[in-house]
């Protein structure tokens, strides 16, 4: 369980960095370019509500 954690644990401290050779934040920005469907991203420090308040919305002007 050490070594899986640890793994896990490497990777992640990677994400924000990593380039399109592993799972990471940029493969997966990537990937959304070639996608056809409307796509919310929620960035930064916001509370709970904000985001509900936010997803709300979205779905309101987005509703297909």
């Amino acid at each position: 369980m050490y070594d899986q954690s640890k793994a896990f644990i490497d990777w992640a401290s990677l994400y924000d960095e990593g380039g399109l050779d592993i799972r990471s934040k940029s493969l997966h920005e990537q990937w959304m370019l070639d996608l056809t469907c409307p796509i919310l991203k929620i960035e930064g420090d916001t509370s709970i509500q904000e985001r509900v308040d936010i997803i709300l919305e979205f779905m309101k002007t987005n509703n297909n």
